[in-house]
């Protein structure tokens, strides 16, 4: 053989390495750690978690007294609770369904919260999350699973969940769980539901929200470096004791928040100070990741001053929510469309007296959006203790601004069969705003009359 043959397959040999290597991609990346969460590795080289890691197949994650978010590279994610051993057995994509696909994990113990990304979408055989007792498929999902001791709980927070084993399968939908007590055990509908810190949105281009990380108290982490810290926003659905409805009700507004997000002053007309100082005197939630903040408040007090004048001192607040967030740039939003889930939610409160009647990040749904067009769709399921769950639907038109309302559909077995419910904003079922400098979040506001019940429902949700 030649010199110039040689180099020829030189060439060629180094091509191909170059080619594969250059084509070659990790899984996912961790995306949050928080405590002592340990990587396995193919090669039994074990490493502690850092933000930003790549994740690669063969690797084994666990999580011992910690948390773990990862991004998969088909967009979906998944959210480890402390003392679970998680394994991305294989995980390929090419950006698109086209045969290639492999989407195969293990939840060895422990529990987790994932939302699928495109992996399984069209050929469902192509993902699974499996576990010794039973095997997990998706229809294009969200779900939390918690399997220890060989018993599997899993609850479907958004879609369709199969779980199946030698024994059988069955099919869990939106709010439906799953048990399998044991190996060999035929997979059964249960009543229990399958535990999480918070309700991540219900898909692959949302990230997870700080409040599905808890301190030991069981309250949400708030990330107080390069949070929101006001100036402007939107405030949403304030109520006061009397059962007026909504005390203020605003679009945009300026805002001072505390280093932990919660809400402590409203602005609403700078030219003449015309304000309300909020004094609150509880916090059943709040957060702020960074570009919006959101929360509730109880047995609150409130000043409002006008022109330097202050007219009420300390009128009572029985319930109030808020969204608060970065205004985006002008003309950002012009040329935007896409589709925003819910990853974040107050708990529904009545208007008379504010009593809560669920519970807070159960909210699921989605906003599509296309500024193009102008127009919007929205859809909200809402499940409350006592009412039933309300689903909302409906679509709207969007200026060239960030801000939005729209009437719509309700649907509710419970509550709204003799007499139809309707929207409580001044006819409109949600309000809302984008936020952040490119609209990269939006805070929705739904306000539900329900005459069965003779009250209004209000409540607020965030999405990415």
């Amino acid at each position: 053989m030649g010199k110039l043959s040689t180099l020829k397959i030189s060439v060629f040999v180094v091509t191909l390495f170059v080619t594969q290597f250059a084509f070659a991609q990790p899984a996912g990346t961790v995306t949050f750690k928080i405590g002592d969460v340990s990587i396995t590795h193919k090669d039994k080289t074990i490493t502690q978690a850092a933000k930003n890691d790549p994740l690669n197949a063969s690797d084994t994650i666990e999580t011992k007294d910690g948390r773990l978010q990862l991004a998969l590279i088909d967009g979906g994610k998944v959210s480890l609770q402390p003392n679970t051993i998680y394994r991305i057995n294989k995980y390929e994509f090419s950006g698109k369904e086209d045969g290639t696909e492999y989407g195969f994990t293990e939840l060895i113990k422990g529990g987790l919260r994932t939302i699928s990304g495109l992996i399984g979408h069209k050929n469902r055989e192509r993902y699974q999350l499996k576990t010794a007792v039973a095997t997990i498929g998706i229809r294009g999902t969200e779900f939390t699973v918690n399997f220890n001791d060989n018993n599997l709980l899993m609850t479907t927070n958004h879609g369709s969940v199969d779980v199946c084993n030698e024994s059988g399968c069955l099919n869990a939908m939106t709010g439906q769980s799953i048990e399998v007590a044991g190996a060999g055990a035929k997979p059964k509908p249960s009543g229990k539901s399958a535990k999480a810190a918070a309700a991540p949105p219900a898909s692959s281009k949302a990230v997870f929200a700080a409040s599905d990380v808890l301190t030991q108290n069981g309250l949400p982490v708030i990330f107080v470096n390069n949070v929101f810290n006001g100036n402007s926003g939107t405030v949403l659905a304030i109520t006061d004791d009397t059962g007026s409805g909504v005390l203020y009700k605003a679009l945009q507004a300026n805002l001072n928040l505390d280093a932990s997000g919660r809400l402590t002053e409203l602005m609403y007309n700078p030219n003449i100070n015309e304000k309300y100082e909020v004094i609150p005197l509880s916090f059943t939630s709040y957060n702020n990741d960074g570009l919006v903040a959101w929360g509730q408040a109880a047995s609150g007090n409130y000043n409002y001053t006008s022109g330097g004048t202050i007219y009420d001192v300390n009128d009572t607040l029985s319930r109030y929510d808020y969204i608060a967030g970065i205004t985006p740039i002008a003309g950002a939003l012009t040329s935007l469309s896409g589709s925003y889930n819910v990853f974040g939610s107050t708990a529904p409160f009545l208007q008379n007296g504010g009593a809560l009647v669920g519970a807070a990040n159960a909210v699921t749904g989605n906003f599509i959006f296309d500024f193009t067009k102008y127009s919007f769709n929205y859809n909200l399921t809402i499940p409350t203790t006592a009412l039933g769950t309300f689903g909302l639907s409906g679509s709207g038109s969007l200026a060239t601004g960030a801000q939005f309302a729209a009437g719509g559909v309700v649907t509710n077995s419970t509550s709204c069969v003799t007499a139809g419910c309707s929207g409580a904003l001044g006819g409109n079922l949600i309000q809302g705003s984008f936020f952040g400098p490119s609209g990269e979040r939006v805070g929705l506001q739904y306000g539900i009359n329900v005459p069965s019940a003779g009250e209004n429902v209000f409540g607020s949700a965030v999405l990415k």
